[in-house]
């Protein structure tokens, strides 16, 4: 039998090509365990995400999505990801300008339009481990 978690806040939204996320803070846990949720996820506390939909109405206007067509600048990688549905590997393209939408690329393009990045993200997923000879 799974473990349910309760909900205690919403604390912030964000929208990829493919699904809207909340971030969650978990009632008797402490930030570090707040975590990114698909809204799929979250259907049983619907009135709290909506009321903070209804709180923050005129930042979800005002906030749009990254773009390199636009010479958005990259602030990091903060996430690789694997799209079951078209089978592709994505990166989530988070901006300087934190009024703008974290933006998911194929790391093909990325490696193109931002390959310092893609070079930081995949230095921290790398596990390095010194086992002294014998």
């Amino acid at each position: 039998m799974s473990e349910e978690y309760e909900v205690e806040a919403i604390l912030d939204k964000k929208i990829t090509r493919k699904s809207i996320f909340y971030l969650v803070k978990w009632k008797n846990f402490d930030d570090s365990y707040n975590s990114w949720e698909p809204i799929e996820n979250l259907s049983n506390c619907k009135d709290l995400y909506e009321e903070y939909d209804i709180s923050h109405k005129t930042n979800l206007v005002e906030n749009i999505q990254g773009s390199f067509d636009r010479n958005d600048k990259v602030k990091r990688i903060s996430q690789i990801l694997y799209d079951d549905i078209n089978q592709v590997v994505l990166g989530e393209v988070e901006w300087e300008d934190e009024s703008l939408f974290h933006t998911l690329y194929p790391v093909q393009e990325l490696h193109k339009y931002c390959p310092r990045e893609m070079c930081e993200m995949y230095k921290k997923l790398l596990i390095l481990e010194y086992k002294p000879s014998s």
